[in-house]
């Protein structure tokens, strides 16, 4: 995303460092005054708070200092009804942003017409103030329950066939949803308690972070797959709806580790234990077929187009073959194609011929497909996310949704698979399998997630994956940011 986040997207972070810059900034805003007034004393505060924590947050992501802060000038970005713009007063964010600019604290990319809103980055003192403090985990302050839920729809880009621009619609205000607000505000509040953190070394992470930044896409749902950064600030969730309908879409976007690709997640931590993560088994396919009441036996690989030597996992063909068919569920103009090398490892000549296999092993698809059935398996599968997300957080253990897979502590799998396949029966009436990609050492890192399957870990490595050492003498980030939890929890 060119313009970067904007300040209120980011999530309030409760520093001890940033009581006395806030006093400092509030001082000079007061000299804006004749009077001092209580409550615009207090609005300022609050907003200083949020553009501090944005300048911070984005101060400390991966790599350190390449990220800018949006920070809109104009009156019409502000609104203190419309949720889809910056719920302050635009008098005092002026106010805000030109006691940071005369102090110093802040460097200014100016925005146009053209280039968009005004961009700003941490300097002089108050970069010195973050730098001496260091990354350090802090519990967030929950999202606000009317920003969580969003409904989405797009319109033809006129410049470009087959292109849309997506824009948020209102939100119906109705119980269902102020349902949903609810309990995902209560999910945030569980999720801000735990420290979620990767199990490498700087040079490791900066690594990953240009492997992010790789995979950014421009046209995703949520902002947090459109900055290129790794930002382990990005944590809380927020459901999205496609199409103006809350029946299609609502997946479960923003967190960092949800644009982190697969070989790497395995060395993610929660609360500095080591994880995994559970895989449902061709979902999305396997949900179109239980809504259309089509037997598949869960021992069935839905990725075999009917070849009679296939091998299984391990068949070179099926990884690009899955690739081919999850981006086709959601391609309803029938546009998307595999990268040459993908092709040709998928054991077909063309496109068309690959296709026309797809839709001969299931028959009823290409209609399907054609009428939008990707948006609603996501519908399906984000309210099977949800059931699952709630029975496990009711035990007190925190999954990581990555829309049809989940990262748990290691130890909890097989209660995290049994919760999963009892939610996807009891809401489709038909059966599922489940895989585990297992956790990571530094040894294993960058190993592809086909490869790492295959190895088969030592005795030691078994027993003590949940509990290994964390701590290395060329960890340095992740330290102080693991460091931050364990201080607030009393370790």
């Amino acid at each position: 995303m060119k313009e970067g986040l904007r300040f209120d997207w980011y999530s309030e972070l409760p520093l001890p460092i940033f009581d006395t810059l806030i006093e400092d900034v509030i001082v000079d805003c007061h000299k804006q005054y004749k009077n001092k007034n209580k409550n615009r004393t207090k609005s300022l505060e609050l907003l200083t708070h949020r553009v501090l924590s944005a300048l911070y947050s984005a101060h400390f992501i991966i790599p350190k200092g390449t990220r800018f802060v949006s920070f809109p000038k104009t009156k019409d970005a502000y609104s203190l009804r419309d949720v889809s713009k910056v719920n302050f007063n635009s008098d005092y964010a002026l106010v805000v942003f030109n006691v940071l600019k005369n102090k110093g604290w802040i460097k200014v990319l100016a925005g146009s017409e053209i280039a968009g809103y005004t961009r700003i980055q941490a300097s002089g003192n108050l970069k010195k103030v973050f730098n001496k403090y260091g990354l350090r985990w802090s519990q967030q302050t929950p999202l606000d329950r009317e920003k969580i839920i969003v409904l989405r729809d797009r319109k033809q880009n006129s410049s470009k066939k087959n292109h849309y621009k997506k824009f948020d619609v209102p939100v119906p205000d109705t119980p269902e949803v102020n349902q949903q607000r609810a309990w995902l505000y209560n999910y945030n509040s569980f999720l801000t308690k735990h420290c979620v953190s990767l199990y490498l070394t700087d040079k490791q992470l900066l690594q990953v972070a240009g492997e992010v930044k790789k995979g950014a896409k421009e046209d995703a749902e949520d902002e947090v797959y459109k900055t290129f950064h790794l930002d382990l600030h990005q944590t809380q969730l927020r459901r999205i709806y496609a199409r103006g309908s809350l029946e299609k879409g609502g997946r479960f976007y923003g967190g960092w580790w949800q644009g982190v690709p697969s070989e790497y997640r395995g060395h993610i931590l929660i609360d500095g234990k080591k994880t995994v993560e559970v895989d449902y088994s061709g979902m999305s396919l396997r949900i179109w077929h239980a809504m259309n009441d089509l037997p598949l036996s869960p021992k069935h690989d839905i990725y075999n187009l009917g070849f009679n030597d296939w091998q299984g996992d391990s068949d070179p063909r099926r990884k690009p073959i899955k690739k081919f068919v999850n981006a086709a569920l959601n391609d309803e103009k029938g546009n998307y194609r595999l990268p040459k090398e993908e092709l040709e490892a998928s054991g077909f000549v063309s496109h068309k011929d690959l296709r026309a296999r797809l839709f001969a092993t299931y028959p009823k698809l290409e209609e399907a497909i054609h009428a939008g059935i990707g948006l609603e398996t996501q519908f399906v599968d984000s309210q099977i996310a949800m059931i699952v997300m709630d029975d496990m957080m009711q035990d007190g253990i925190l999954v990581l949704p990555i829309h049809d897979s989940f990262i748990i502590r290691a130890g909890f799998q097989q209660a995290l698979q049994k919760v999963m396949a009892t939610a996807f029966t009891q809401f489709l009436g038909a059966e599922i399998g489940t895989s585990v990609d297992g956790t990571r050492l530094t040894k294993h890192f960058g190993i592809k997630k086909d490869a790492f399957k295959l190895l088969k870990p030592s005795n030691e490595e078994v027993v003590n994956l949940a509990s290994v050492d964390i701590y290395k003498d060329d960890q340095t980030i992740m330290d102080g940011y693991i460091g931050g939890w364990m201080d607030s929890n009393q370790f």
